[in-house]
């Protein structure tokens, strides 16, 4: 049995109903909420520069929080601009080195943020963002209220499991048996946006958690065992190994789960339309973009919100869309870099296989 298995909990994760909980009727001092993002050279710089900036502009209860962006693996340093912009911004930049040597799954870089703040960071409350997110207006719940130990956003029933008949069913008992408990124990929640009852499934774009928990180095230790199990969906293969392991990781921890609205992580992803509705747009606290701010989508994104969210509109037009921006030397070590951790991530997808049975 794997390390991540043996420190499975007799008791498990709970989800708290919306209507009873409010937020803080005054919201925590800056410092005792830590806002963090991954950034690498490229065009991360340009989009971790956004999320700080509106942050700043439009994060409410959380615009004076610590803001920390951090650099989890190798690669070339930020530009000068960037580092500027920090500065400007009141972002501290973080160049850490993982414990690990999974860096090629780029999604690892996540738990591996978090894991380096829990160590080092002082804090009560974690909010993580993924760098193509923008905040657009307060996200109020993030500043956790009494009684909630991690608000998130249901994931999409794409991979969700609705019970034992289900076409996931298998992979989650698998992965779930891997860990050292069963999917049986994991309690039900609402998909978003399809508001389906599933088994507990966390999108991991945007949500806070409580430092106290231990939540990020479980995350971690939760997604190397994920790593050495190799199992794979049928369906989605190893595509979602940061949402599922930050999922069953709260599992383990038994966290006080509060799931979250669409509006704070609103998936504005061109590739996804049909997801989009008016009234989602103007409700959107938090915009998960995805790459709808390159040049190709950027005038469809911005004609999207223009209406509900007109500041943040016309902030955007004024900086113009997300691009490539770095030295010759850079731009050939970010390849070169990116060459190799794509072949070591199709090995390992290539290596991993869907469940032969229910895993219990």
């Amino acid at each position: 049995m794997s390390a991540a298995a043996q420190a499975s909990p007799a008791q498990g994760a709970t989800v708290v109903d919306a209507a009873t909980t409010a937020p803080r009727a005054e919201a925590r001092p800056g410092a005792q909420i830590a806002v963090l993002f991954c950034v690498e050279a490229g065009p991360m710089e340009t989009q971790a520069v956004l999320l700080a900036e509106s942050l700043r502009k439009w994060g409410g209860r959380l615009a004076d929080a610590q803001a920390v962006a951090v650099q989890p693996r190798s690669g070339p340093s930020l530009g000068a601009d960037t580092r500027a912009a920090f500065d400007r911004l009141g972002v501290r930049h973080e160049r850490i080195r993982p414990t690990h040597s999974a860096s090629w799954y780029g999604t690892i870089n996540k738990p591996t943020s978090l894991a380096w703040a829990e160590k080092h960071l002082d804090a009560e409350v974690f909010a993580w963002f993924d760098t193509d997110t923008l905040i657009v207006r307060e996200p109020t719940l993030l500043d956790l209220p009494d009684g909630v130990d991690l608000a998130a956003r249901p994931a999409e029933a794409m991979l969700g499991s609705t019970g034992p008949d289900d076409v996931h069913e298998p992979y989650w008992q698998a992965v779930c048996a891997s860990l050292g408990f069963s999917a049986e124990d994991l309690p039900w929640i609402d998909s978003r946006p399809e508001g389906k009852p599933i088994r507990m499934y966390l999108h991991g774009g945007v949500y806070a958690f409580r430092k106290s928990l231990g939540l990020a180095g479980v995350h971690l230790q939760t997604y190397l065992s994920r790593l050495e199990s190799k199992i794979a969906s049928p369906q989605h293969g190893v595509y979602f190994y940061d949402q599922t392991s930050f999922s069953l990781s709260a599992h383990r921890v038994g966290a006080r789960v509060l799931p979250l609205e669409d509006t704070y992580n609103y998936n504005l992803n061109w590739r996804a339309k049909d997801w989009i509705t008016d009234a989602g747009v103007a409700g959107a606290k938090v915009i998960h973009y995805h790459d709808s701010l390159w040049p190709a989508h950027f005038d469809w994104f911005l004609d999207l919100i223009e209406a509900h969210h007109p500041e943040p509109a016309a902030w955007l037009r004024e900086r113009g869309p997300v691009t490539v921006s770095m030295p010759p030397l850079a731009r050939v070590w970010r390849k070169a870099l990116k060459w190799s951790r794509d072949r070591k991530y199709k090995r390992f997808a290539a290596s991993a296989a869907p469940p032969t049975h229910g895993g219990a």
